[in-house]
């Protein structure tokens, strides 16, 4: 869409004018998948906003029945009833403009920053790029300095090393766990509500969790380890997140996770990985 232009409407508006090239259309329409994401401008920069995160949304259908975007964009498309998926080819778009007489009266904020992600529904491989602790926390609860990142093979890394429980006399009730996922865009990373986890609790999670936590379980050198942990060393082998439980739907392909956890409103760890989501190959 790199020939789509802004062309001036009248005094107040703007149309989007230009030509559209599908260069795929080998995905079939049960796998072709959309995410919505909305993020209104904030001082300098745009955040996103839970009022409009919209994900693992069937795109052929939203093609078919939306009226607010896709509507008035299938109108000024040069072709009469374009099917989805689409078909290879170039598409004229002549004076694109959303219906505004079909959006909510009741949106907050001026301006809005909305992307449309497509994506194929496939599997989702997840390769470790990256992991640091923080250190300079008061009265920690753990220490990580010792983990590495160990080769596995020729394309993937493992987390390996030692943890120190350093503290055991927190509460389980008072253990709380924030998990901040932040997606990389061109200037950096940028947090996302669609993994955005605060205050909840630690050891709930620890025995609940289904992406991260089974796989980690079972990488350390101790039986059912509980929590809250018992301060001791622990030895970490060749932990990686179990791929097979990743959501299909996860956009963009370079994350950063932060893991905080509190002693209610005192922060006594963060960790941080950096994961890169691939397609899983057949």
């Amino acid at each position: 869409m790199k020939n789509l232009k802004l062309t001036k409407l009248n005094k107040t508006h703007w149309t989007i004018n230009g030509v559209m090239s599908i260069l795929r259309d080998d995905i079939p329409r049960s796998r072709l998948k959309a995410s919505i994401r909305g993020a209104t401008k904030w001082g300098n920069g745009y955040q996103d906003s839970s009022l409009l995160q919209m994900n693992n949304l069937k795109f052929c259908d939203m093609w078919d029945t939306d009226t607010v975007f896709i509507g008035p964009l299938k109108k000024s498309i040069n072709i009469t009833n374009l099917p989805c998926p689409y078909p290879l080819g170039p598409f004229a778009i002549i004076n694109y403009i959303p219906d505004t007489s079909k959006l909510p009266p009741f949106i907050p904020a001026k301006e809005w920053r909305i992307d449309y992600i497509v994506y194929d529904e496939d599997k989702k491989n997840i390769k470790i790029k990256g992991f640091e602790s923080f250190d300079n926390i008061e009265n920690r609860l753990h220490d990580l300095k010792e983990l590495k990142l160990t080769k596995a093979n020729k394309t993937h890394w493992t987390i390996n090393g030692v943890m120190t429980i350093l503290r055991d006399d927190i509460p389980r009730e008072r253990m709380m766990l924030s998990i901040r996922g932040a997606q990389k865009w061109g200037n950096g990373y940028q947090e996302s509500s669609l993994f955005q986890i605060n205050n909840i609790n630690l050891c709930n999670y620890w025995y609940n969790d289904k992406i991260f936590m089974p796989s980690l379980r079972k990488s350390f050198n101790y039986t059912n380890l509980g929590c809250p942990y018992p301060v001791g060393t622990y030895a970490i082998v060749n932990y990686v997140p179990d791929t097979r439980t990743v959501p299909p739907y996860v956009p963009g392909k370079y994350w950063r996770f932060d893991y905080i956890i509190w002693d209610l409103d005192k922060k006594v760890s963060q960790d941080r990985i950096y994961l890169e989501f691939m397609p899983e190959k057949s």
